[in-house]
């Protein structure tokens, strides 16, 4: 089987196994790549995410993650688009479209193991792989620009012309020799929608994110006490934000039947008042079988209490008052926030 033969095998699997795109990247990525990595994190863009600086990994080398690698299959999985998000629900909370259904990395983690086992298949013997989806120290996003699978939208993600960014990632280390595809162009023209809707100015410029400022960053990522002046800016975001990808004019194409495989709903958008009930009772159950157990109880109950400080309703005075007694200092600083808005 030449080259090009098994590429086109190799995408089609990953095609009939549900994948919505497929792409083949070199091991090694273009040294641009780790330069912006580099330049990002001297800046500390990364915030409290240390794990993102830590010394001696080379995040644009797959033989990082697997020693041998020749190259790397990157695919792509839908999920539902989200809806429109206004500035402020009152009283209702908003969790990012793609945390509402089924853990993200178990899907595609065990849709990328079937697909090992399919290459073996097409190969008729097992090759050395290794799958990642958000779970090893590579720079994903740059493998799937580099396998021809979008480009960097200036909300800093990944933008596929006529079918938007809302999908995930995930990619197979192979032992492999294949060439790879060609990376698109950029197509974001003039476009500034994003860095215009961004309520926190996350997006410092065109491509570049400081996660700092960022809700989804704040909301999942950062543990503790929020700077105070954004607090305010998170309006009813309790868990990420998807306004960026939401006014972006190539998620117009998205359509209702897109990520069938997260359509069923876990938890979350919802009365700010059930959500806080129901995350002291058991985080756990709110949140089990999806991707917003990494925000952990105390960071789901701050940004809860923050919600309803955003509210302006009074109505959650004594949920507030309740959350002062809170065993975490953020939750604490949060609450007393709250309040002190409520009653202004």
């Amino acid at each position: 089987m030449n080259s090009d033969s098994l590429k086109d095998a190799l995408r089609a699997a990953a095609l009939e196994l549900g994948f919505s795109s497929a792409g083949f990247a070199p091991s090694q990525l273009p040294t641009i790549e780790s330069d912006r990595l580099a330049g990002w994190l001297e800046k500390d863009r990364h915030g409290s995410m240390s794990y993102m600086s830590k010394p001696g990994i080379d995040r644009s080398n797959a033989e990082t993650v697997m020693p041998g690698a020749k190259s790397v299959l990157m695919v792509t999985l839908d999920y539902q688009p989200a809806p429109f998000i206004p500035d402020l629900l009152a009283g209702e909370a908003y969790v990012s479209s793609y945390a509402r259904g089924p853990d993200y990395h178990k899907v595609i983690k065990d849709r990328l193991l079937k697909l090992a086992e399919r290459i073996g298949e097409i190969l008729d013997r097992s090759p050395q792989t290794r799958p990642f989806v958000d779970t090893a120290p590579l720079i994903e996003r740059a493998y799937a620009k580099a396998a021809g699978l979008g480009w960097y939208g200036k909300n800093a993600c990944v933008i596929e012309q006529g079918r938007g960014s809302f999908f995930f990632l995930g990619g197979l280390a192979l032992d492999l020799e294949i060439d790879p595809d060609t990376p698109t162009t950029d197509h974001c023209g003039s476009c500034q929608r994003c860095l215009e809707a961004c309520p926190t100015d996350a997006l410092v410029s065109p491509y570049e994110l400081d996660a700092r400022r960022c809700l989804s960053y704040l909301t999942i990522e950062h543990r503790g006490v929020w700077d105070e002046s954004l607090r305010s800016l998170a309006g009813p975001h309790i868990f990420g934000c998807d306004i960026c990808q939401t006014v972006c004019p190539w998620n117009s194409f998205a359509t209702p039947e897109q990520g069938l495989d997260f359509q069923e709903k876990h938890w979350g958008p919802g009365p700010l008042t059930e959500l806080f009930e129901a995350a002291l009772a058991s985080f756990k159950k709110l949140t089990r079988g999806t991707a917003a157990t990494r925000v952990g109880k105390k960071g789901l109950i701050r940004n809860i209490v923050t919600a309803m400080g955003n509210t302006g309703d009074k109505a959650f005075k004594a949920h507030l008052e309740d959350a002062l007694s809170y065993p975490a200092e953020a939750v604490q600083v949060h609450a007393r926030w709250a309040l002190d808005r409520l009653e202004s």
